[in-house]
C-alpha cells in the first residue's frame, strides 16, 4: 500500500489485504468449531463422522482443533516474544523500561515513557521505526513487525475498545481521530448517544495542532471542566425536549434463525406485521435480514422488549418517548469512558431527578430559622447534632424544627440550639 502511486491503486491493495484477512479468519473459525458432546458418549469425536451416530454429539464439518489451537498458541507466543524484545531494546539503549499497554493477535501497543510534547512525538516516530527493525531481526522469515502509528492521546476502555488520536509516520504527520469497538461506532445505539459520546471523546482527546500547544501538553483540569459543560448542555437539551425524535431511533438487524428469548426489535416486527395485515399501517413487513428501526416509549410497567415502537407510528399515535431509558444508556456509556479521570455522578443524578419530576439536587436549600414559608410544610427531617438522652419526634412547621414541649429541660434546650437541620423534600 505504501508503494501505491495513485489512490485507486492504494484502494485495490487495501481491499486485497482485507480479503486475505477474512479468508484466514474464516479458516481459523471453522477449524475451531467445538460443537457439543453427549456426556454419555465415549466415542467422541469419532462418533461425529458416523452416518447413524448413537449419540447427540455435534461437531463442525471441517473442525480441526489442532490447527485452531496451534494458531492461538503461536499468536500468543509472538506477542510475548515481541514484548520481551521491545524491553530488551530499551535496556540495550539505556532507556526506561517501556510499558506494554495492550497486545492483540497481530499488534503490540507500547508506552515508551516519552514526554507528552512535540519533542516527545517526534522522538516516538523515530523510536517506533527503530524498535520495529530490531524486533523483525529477531524473528524468522516471513514474520515482520512494522511500525504503524502513534496513538496520542490514547484511552483504552476495555479489551478491543479504545479511542485515540492517530499520528502516522512521515515528514509532516497529520493527526486524525480513531475509535474501536466503542458506542459511537455501533449502529445499535441511538444517534443522540453516538453524537454526545463523540463530543465528549473529542474533549477528552484533543488534537493539538500548533507547535506551541503541542509543547505545552494537555491541561487536565481544563479538559475536566469542558467535559462537565458539554455533558450539562446535552442533558439540558434532553430535559427541555430540544432533541428531535429522529435522534432517538435505534436500528437492529432481524435474525433469520429466531431468538431463544424475545428481543425488542423482533417483538416490534410482529407488531408491525399485524398492523399491516389489519390495514392500520402501510409499509413493508420486516423480513429476516432487514434492519428494524424503533424508538423506546413509555408503556406503564411493561418490560423493555414490549416498549419498542415504530418511529412514524409513535409520532402520530404516541405514547411518549422514554427519556429515562436513553438517559441511562448515555450515563453507562459516558461513565465507562470518563471514570478514569472525573466523577460525573452529581451531574447525572441531578438530571435523573429532573426527568423523574423531582427537584434537582442544586435546588435543595438548608432551612434556617429565619425562613418562614407562607404555608406549613411537613417533610422528612435528617437531624445532625449532639446525641440527646431523651429522643423526641420533630416536625418541620414553617421551616423551623420544634421539639415537643413536655420534658423539656435546660440541658435539652441547649442541645436543640446546636442542631443543624437538613431538609430533604
Amino acid at each position: 500500500m505504501k508503494a501505491a502511486e495513485t489512490p485507486f491503486e492504494k484502494m485495490i491493495y487495501n481491499q486485497l489485504q482485507l480479503a486475505y484477512k477474512v479468508s484466514c479468519n474464516s479458516i481459523y473459525g471453522f477449524c475451531g468449531v467445538t460443537g457439543t458432546r453427549d456426556p454419555d458418549c465415549k466415542m467422541y469425536p469419532d462418533c461425529c463422522t458416523m452416518f447413524n451416530k448413537p449419540c447427540n454429539c455435534y461437531r463442525g464439518y471441517l473442525a480441526n482443533f489442532w490447527i485452531a489451537q496451534t494458531v492461538t498458541l503461536r499468536g500468543r507466543k509472538l506477542i510475548e516474544e515481541t514484548s520481551h524484545y521491545v524491553k530488551e531494546y530499551s535496556k540495550e539503549h539505556n532507556m526506561p523500561e517501556p510499558i506494554i499497554v495492550y497486545g492483540d493477535t497481530d499488534s503490540c501497543y507500547v508506552n515508551p515513557r516519552l514526554p507528552s510534547t512535540l519533542d516527545g512525538l517526534n522522538r516516538g516516530l523515530k523510536l517506533g521505526e527503530e524498535m520495529a527493525q530490531y524486533v523483525t531481526k529477531k524473528f524468522k522469515n516471513p514474520i515482520e513487525l512494522e511500525f504503524e502509528k502513534i496513538m496520542w492521546p490514547f484511552l483504552q476502555i476495555a479489551k478491543k475498545r479504545y479511542i485515540y488520536v492517530e499520528w502516522e509516520p512521515g515528514p509532516n504527520p497529520k493527526p486524525k481521530r480513531g475509535a474501536k469497538g466503542v458506542e459511537s461506532q455501533r449502529r445499535d445505539n441511538s444517534a443522540w448517544l453516538r453524537d454526545v459520546y463523540g463530543q465528549i471523546s473529542k474533549v477528552i482527546l484533543p488534537i493539538l495542532h500548533p507547535p506551541m500547544a503541542l509543547s505545552q501538553g494537555i491541561n487536565k483540569q481544563e479538559i475536566i471542566q469542558q467535559v462537565k459543560n458539554t455533558l450539562a448542555r446535552n442533558l439540558k437539551n434532553l430535559d427541555m425536549n430540544m432533541v428531535p425524535q429522529s435522534q432517538f431511533i435505534i436500528s437492529k438487524q432481524l435474525s433469520g434463525k429466531g431468538y431463544k428469548s424475545p428481543q425488542i426489535h423482533s417483538v416490534l416486527a410482529k407488531k408491525i406485521e399485524k398492523r399491516v395485515l389489519e390495514g392500520d399501517m402501510t409499509c413493508d413487513i420486516p423480513l429476516p435480514g432487514d434492519r428494524v428501526n424503533f424508538v423506546v416509549v413509555k408503556n406503564g410497567h411493561e418490560k423493555l422488549v414490549f416498549r419498542g415502537e415504530d418511529p412514524t407510528w409513535q409520532l402520530n399515535h404516541g405514547p411518549p418517548l422514554d427519556k429515562i431509558y436513553y438517559f441511562e444508556k448515555l450515563r453507562d456509556a459516558i461513565c465507562r469512558m470518563t471514570d478514569c479521570m472525573v466523577n460525573l455522578d452529581l451531574e447525572f443524578n441531578d438530571c435523573m431527578r429532573k426527568l423523574q419530576g423531582n427537584r434537582s439536587i442544586m435546588e435543595y436549600v438548608l432551612v434556617k430559622k429565619t425562613d418562614k414559608p407562607s404555608t406549613p410544610v411537613q417533610t422528612q427531617v435528617l437531624v445532625c447534632g449532639p446525641k440527646k438522652t431523651n429522643s423526641h419526634q420533630q416536625t418541620l412547621l414553617g421551616g423551623k424544627a420544634k421539639p415537643k414541649r413536655k420534658h423539656k429541660g435546660k440541658q435539652q434546650a441547649r442541645a436543640t440550639k446546636k442542631q443543624t437541620t437538613l431538609v430533604l423534600k
